[in-house]
């Protein structure tokens, strides 16, 4: 039956199933694997994941097989997993270093076979959902979630919950041991994990089920527990792997999980599948639950031990050449020893039979050596001839070349100075047109005062006159007037009379002073001002 052909009722019949029944497969016809597709909601985005598979094998996993002690680096089991954690590493670069990762993920590489993009996708959905919070705290193990799952142990079995808090550390590193090995190192079947991991993707809890099924399985082991009392003895228990009854620990699992209150339950309780993109959408959803800094570190501490690696492997290859040489010098040597051994014999046999043309042989050998002096001779000067040629062809190239460099030198300097003349004589003109036109300005800063003080002046002098003949308007209405006075009050009316004209007189000049003092303080303003715009010019010109 294709799982798109699946109906709600047909899935809901399924999982009204017992558990021996359609997770062992004794009452169900349709694939296990497309159940569990359905209960982890797979989106299957293949176009992103071609991206991540094109992207070929991680260079944290290129020795994996030695790790697992697989067959080979070639088996098919290895090239699988090497694959399915590539994947996960160009997906997020936090499992590129995550030391559990492959202990993690063989198992579920090993049960999906060939379904590589369906492996990747159940991967990363349960690192997304079962291991919620283990990378809070990385690289340390998330010791907080395991306190907090003996808590929760403690709170269904106050006895053994307090036992296995006393034996601290060792305890935490063993439950660690066992959740980062997806629980595959505590059942002794590939069945029985099967059946333990199908009820976690069912369980209606949500990932929170795989902490009541490690809690079960503990209690389980109760009497056993109890009588560890040292780091040793847990180490051999949970390495002795002691039977249990399958059934048994997910029913009991079960009421674990229907009496644990909600503030003591450790694990996620809902389900957050990977989201279902639009076909042809090229990433998956990004997962950064975990120390940036960190990962950088580990990535630059795996690089320095990878180079360290290669070095050493270099070094070791460089010592093995070394060695295979000194064999082979060896080897020659003690062939020449044997070699010449043998021709000493021979030697030894004509030597008498040489002696003769030794003799006849020397005259002729120091002819040879002669010519051949005088040839070498001759070989040497032709030698010394063609180097004292190829000398002064380079002498007169560096002549050329410098006195090349010489003429642009000077022909650069002649332009720089060319360019400075012109810029200080556009510089000069700028000045002189600057004070030509600050002389300007000051000369007709000079008319405007001269001509408004000649117009205060004459008004001045027409309000003075103005005034005096009002004045004597009045004293003649005056005079009039008092002609019948006496003689003495006309002596003092002229007496006042003049002395009214003297004041307004004297009022006249202070109005003149007055006015000619402001006129004389504006044009030492205007000066100030010509003077700051003079020093801000100079200083802009500097």
């Amino acid at each position: 039956m294709a799982l798109c052909m699946l109906t709600l009722p047909t899935w809901n019949r399924i999982l009204k199933l017992p558990c021996s029944a359609w997770l062992l497969g004794t009452a169900l016809t349709i694939p296990y694997a497309a159940c569990r597709e359905y209960l982890l909601h797979l989106p299957h985005n293949s176009t992103a994941f071609t991206l991540l598979q094109n992207k070929g094998m991680h260079a944290a996993f290129k020795n994996i097989h030695q790790q697992l002690c697989l067959l080979g680096s070639r088996s098919t089991l290895a090239v699988r997993l090497q694959s399915c954690l590539s994947q996960l590493a160009h997906w997020c670069p936090l499992f590129g270093e995550v030391g559990f990762l492959p202990r993690f993920t063989f198992p579920f590489v090993k049960l999906f076979g060939t379904m590589m993009e369906t492996t990747f996708e159940v991967a990363a959905t349960l690192l997304l959902n079962w291991c919620k919070g283990w990378f809070e705290l990385f690289p340390n193990a998330p010791l907080p979630l395991l306190r907090r799952f003996l808590l929760m142990l403690a709170h269904h079995d106050q006895e053994l919950g307090s036992h296995l808090q006393s034996l601290g550390l060792p305890l935490l590193q063993q439950l660690w041991e066992q959740l980062s090995g997806a629980l595959s190192d505590l059942l002794p079947s590939q069945q029985d994990w099967l059946v333990l991991w199908d009820h976690c993707l069912a369980a209606p809890a949500g990932p929170c089920f795989m902490y009541k099924l490690l809690a079960s399985y503990l209690i389980r082991q109760r009497r056993l527990l109890l009588a560890v009392r040292d780091e040793q003895q847990l180490t051999q228990l949970f390495e002795s792997r002691p039977a249990v009854d399958i059934q048994q620990l997910v029913q009991q699992a079960y009421k674990l999980q229907e009496t644990t209150p909600h503030y003591a339950v450790v694990g996620s309780i809902t389900l957050t599948p990977l989201p279902s993109v639009p076909a042809g959408s090229a990433s998956y959803p990004a997962f950064n639950e975990y120390p940036v800094g960190s990962i950088e570190l580990q990535e630059m501490q795996r690089r320095r031990i990878q180079e360290a690696e290669d070095a050493l492997i270099r070094r070791r290859q460089v010592v093995a050449e070394l060695e295979q040489r000194s064999k082979q010098v060896a080897f020659d040597s003690a062939a020449l020893t044997a070699q010449r051994q043998q021709l000493a014999a021979l030697d030894a046999q004509r030597r008498t039979a040489l002696h003769a043309v030794e003799d006849s042989l020397a005259a002729a050998t120091s002819r040879l050596d002669d010519a051949a002096k005088g040839q070498k001779l001759k070989q040497i000067r032709m030698v010394e001839e063609a180097y004292q040629a190829s000398l002064s062809s380079l002498r007169a190239e560096w002549s050329a070349e410098l006195a090349a460099l010489k003429a642009d030198v000077e022909h650069r300097r002649r332009l720089t100075a060319a360019a400075l003349k012109s810029r200080q004589e556009e510089e000069d003109i700028k000045a002189l047109e600057f004070q030509t036109q600050q002389r300007l300005w000051a000369l007709q800063q000079e008319e405007l005062a001269a001509a408004g003080t000649s117009a205060l002046q004459d008004t001045a002098a027409a309000q003075a006159a103005a005034l005096a003949a009002e004045q004597q308007r009045k004293v003649a209405e005056w005079q009039a007037q008092d002609e019948a006075r006496a003689l003495c009050q006309q002596h003092e009316a002229a007496r006042r009379a003049r002395l009214l004209v003297a004041a307004e007189q004297e009022a006249a000049k202070q109005a003149a002073k007055g006015l000619l003092l402001a006129q004389e303080l504006h044009t030492q303003q205007d000066l100030a001002k010509v003077h700051r715009w003079q020093c801000l010019t100079a200083a802009c010109a500097a």
